[in-house]
């Protein structure tokens, strides 16, 4: 028989997702139901039966978790995936970063393109989210400390020598988007980053369902015919959720324009795409 604590870690893994109830519903009612059902596997083991709990009891009667009340309340979406993690080593439902893709695009190129061609000289820069932040001390007691940064696609260890990692120390933490530069660091055919900044990304905290929208900003005199068409081209060949919005820039005016016929799924292929149009970026 499951104990609360194994019962609670499938909870949060999503092994009870097919019952139709939140998550957090179920967090919150999971150990009155383990005490609810324990005295009868116990007379069960033991051979003792309600002798009134057959076919003519109600369900009220013959069920022991009939007095439950489940709610509907949910998890915010970052807590119900870093339960995820943390049962099961990996996201499941989705990624912390879904609908942030556009903007560790915006401020450093892919983790996966670094690795495959990582510069001989010079600073790079990585964004993504600390899956896992390991503190140390050098031989003088002094504290550095070695993170993992992961975007959607690919993952680097970055290490924080004693003089920077006391200026970063305050932005690294698990579950974090950071902005981090470094110098490229090979050893053994491992690619690696020195970190010499590093600066929280703030990520939308929206709850499930809740979708931010994705920004692009146009220069309203570079938008020909041709420019709009390979706009209207690429969004249509991204098709998914997230709601698009258009800054148009004329001049020193700026307008917002919401274009609801075409949601997206944001991804690196469609920001290349859209990087690739004559007057267009990603905000």
């Amino acid at each position: 028989m499951c104990n609360r604590r194994l019962v609670d870690s499938l909870v949060k893994a999503g092994g009870f997702d097919s019952l139709g109830h939140t998550r957090l519903a179920l967090a919150q009612v999971h150990e009155d139901a383990v005490a609810a059902v324990v005295p009868l596997k116990r007379r069960e083991a033991t051979g003792q039966f309600d002798l009134y709990g057959g076919e003519d009891a109600g369900p009220a009667r013959s069920s022991p978790l009939a007095h439950l009340r489940v709610g509907t309340e949910e998890y915010p979406r970052n807590e119900l995936l870093a339960h995820e993690r943390e049962m099961l080593g990996l996201y499941v439902s989705g990624h912390p970063l879904d609908f942030a893709a556009h903007l560790l695009r915006a401020h450093a190129q892919p983790i996966a393109t670094l690795l495959a061609d990582p510069p001989v000289q010079g600073e790079v820069t990585v964004a993504g989210l600390v899956t896992s932040l390991e503190r140390r001390l050098n031989k003088s007691g002094e504290p550095w400390a070695i993170c993992t940064v992961e975007d959607l696609d690919a993952a680097v260890d970055v290490l924080f020598f004693p003089k920077t990692y006391a200026g970063v120390a305050g932005d690294l933490a698990t579950d974090t988007a950071v902005v981090v530069t470094g110098r490229v660091n090979r050893r053994e055919d491992r690619i690696s980053v020195f970190g010499s900044t590093a600066k929280r990304l703030p990520l939308p905290t929206d709850g499930l369902g809740q979708e931010p929208p994705f920004v692009l900003r146009a220069a309203a005199d570079k938008l020909d015919l041709r420019a709009v068409t390979e706009l209207k081209e690429a969004l249509l060949a991204h098709r998914g959720t997230t709601p698009v919005r258009i800054e148009l820039v004329d001049g020193g005016r700026t307008t917002l324009l919401a274009v609801d016929d075409y949601a997206v799924t944001v991804s690196t292929m469609l920001v290349s795409e859209l990087k690739a149009v004559n007057g267009v970026t990603v905000a």
